[in-house]
């Protein structure tokens, strides 16, 4: 198995709409701040291989096949919400849907074999990676790619030169 590097794990992130994990400075200076509900977001295949996601806070947790659909990670999300493990408003909801989404996504698409972003602090309005691991049965070679407007495209691309006018 092949643990894909921070450099590359952190470009697949972006590529698929997640933040990369973050080194929180504020407790190397020793100022408290409200990090939030710890939750966990695994993705793995079973014996049978088939590909499941787990999205579990405070022991509980909910599983479903890979990829889900919105409304199987809404049902994910309502069920940690019933289960009093993580407060649930609107914005919230939302949120962990489209990141249990893109999860899944980036799982399936990368053809990764082991997944995981452990922990994630969830606030009203945002949440913060504390890792990420990827594990892959082959290796992986992360190519980055331009932004869909970059400006520097001929760098990359071949010239070709446009009609001049005398």
């Amino acid at each position: 198995m092949y643990l894909l590097a921070y450099e590359d794990a952190t470009e697949l992130l972006n590529r698929h709409g997640i933040h990369a994990p973050v080194d929180d400075e504020h407790e190397r200076r020793q100022r408290r701040i409200d990090r939030g509900t710890p939750i966990g977001i695994q993705a793995v295949h079973d014996e049978n291989g088939q590909s499941f996601i787990a999205l579990r806070a405070h022991h509980f947790g909910t599983m479903r096949l890979c990829p889900v659909s919105l409304s199987s990670a809404e049902s994910m999300v309502d069920q940690l919400h019933l289960e009093g493990r993580v407060p649930l408003k609107p914005t919230l909801r939302l949120m962990l849907t489209n990141l249990l989404v893109r999860a899944s996504k980036l799982f399936v698409e990368e053809a990764l074999e082991q997944f995981s972003l452990d922990p994630v602090y969830v606030r009203e309005h945002d949440y913060r990676i504390g890792r990420v691991k990827m594990l892959s049965t082959k290796e992986l070679h992360v190519h980055k790619r331009l932004a869909p407007d970059a400006h520097d495209r001929g760098a990359v691309f071949a010239y070709r030169p446009t009609a001049r006018v005398k």
